[in-house]
C-alpha cells in the first residue's frame, strides 16, 4: 500500500492563548509542489515551523514516511526533510560557497570545494557570488544562497524527500521569483521531492503549484488544484480583495482589482 510522504491529522498548535493551527488534516506526496497561501497571521509560518520540529507541543499527529515526526532521530530526519526559514542569519564572515557547503551531509559538511556546491549555485545563478562574503549580498542573493544550502542537505538522499520553504521568494525581483519557482517545479516533477512553499504571491502559486493549501485563522479552508482553490469568492472572503479570475490552460489568471474594505480618506493630523 502506498503511503503519503506527509500526513497531517487533526493538527493543532496553541500559543499565546489561541490556536495558531486548528484541526488541520491534509496529505502531501512526492512529486507535488504545494503552495501554502493565506493572509498575514493565517498560520503559514507556524505550520512550517511545526513541520520543521521547531515546536513539538502540538496536538494531533504528523507522519513523515509513515512514521510520527516526533519519533524521527535528528540525523535521519535531516536526510529526508530540509527547511529554509523566512529569515536566516549568518553570524560569521563566511563566503557564500561556505554557507552552501554547510548543508552537505556528514563528513562533507563545510567542504566548499565539493562539486555539488558549485553545481547547485550555478543552477540558482549565484555561482558568481561564491567567494563573496555572505553578509555583503543583497537580500535576494542571500535567499538563493540559502536555497542552495538546503538543497545540498537532501541532494544525496535516495527516495522521497520533503522540502519546506517559508517565503523563499520574498526578497527576489520578479524575474528571479519566476526562476526560483520554476526550479522548485522542476524538483517536484522529478518525482522524489515534495516541495511546500509558503508565499503571498497568488500569481506565482497559480502558475507553478500543483496543489494549494489555503489557511485562514489557523484553519485549512481549501485544499486542491490552483483552479479549485483560487476562486473569486474565496479570495474575497480570505484576503479581503476583489479579483477577476480567468482560466487559461487549466490554470487561473488572477487580476486584483482592489481591497474589499474601504480605505480611510482622512489623514490623521499630528498632535
Amino acid at each position: 500500500m502506498n503511503t503519503a510522504l506527509l500526513t497531517l491529522s487533526q493538527l493543532r498548535y496553541r500559543a499565546g492563548g489561541r490556536y495558531l493551527l486548528d484541526d488541520i488534516t491534509a496529505l502531501a506526496n512526492a512529486g507535488e509542489l504545494i503552495a501554502l497561501l493565506g493572509p498575514n497571521g493565517a498560520g503559514k509560518s507556524s505550520l512550517i515551523r511545526v513541520l520543521a520540529r521547531e515546536f513539538s507541543d502540538y496536538g494531533g499527529d504528523i507522519m513523515l514516511q509513515g512514521i510520527s515526526l516526533k519519533q524521527w532521530r535528528g540525523p535521519a530526519l535531516a536526510g529526508v526533510r530540509a527547511v529554509m526559514p523566512q529569515h536566516a542569519t549568518v553570524a560569521f564572515p563566511f563566503a557564500a560557497a561556505e554557507v552552501v557547503a554547510l548543508g552537505l551531509p556528514g563528513r562533507h559538511s563545510g567542504n566548499a570545494s565539493h562539486p555539488a556546491v558549485m553545481q547547485l549555485m550555478r543552477w540558482l545563478q549565484v555561482d558568481h557570488l561564491a567567494w563573496r562574503f555572505y553578509s555583503s549580498l543583497s537580500g535576494g542573493e542571500q535567499q538563493r544562497v540559502q536555497l542552495a544550502r538546503v538543497l545540498t542537505q537532501l541532494w544525496f538522499t535516495s527516495g522521497p524527500k520533503l522540502l519546506l520553504l517559508d517565503e523563499c521568494t520574498s526578497a527576489l525581483d520578479p524575474a528571479q521569483q519566476y526562476r526560483v519557482m520554476a526550479v522548485l517545479s522542476r524538483l517536484a516533477q522529478r518525482g522524489d521531492f515534495c516541495v511546500v512553499v509558503a508565499c503571498h504571491d497568488l500569481a506565482l502559486a497559480a502558475s507553478f503549484a500543483t496543489r494549494v493549501w489555503m489557511l485562514d485563522h489557523g484553519r485549512l479552508v481549501a485544499d486542491g488544484t490552483p483552479a479549485q482553490v483560487l476562486q473569486r469568492d474565496r479570495l474575497e472572503n480570505v484576503y479581503g480583495i476583489t479579483t477577476e479570475v480567468q482560466l487559461r490552460s487549466a490554470r487561473p489568471v488572477i487580476h486584483i482589482k482592489g481591497c474589499s474594505e474601504s480605505i480611510p480618506e482622512m489623514i490623521p493630523e499630528l498632535v
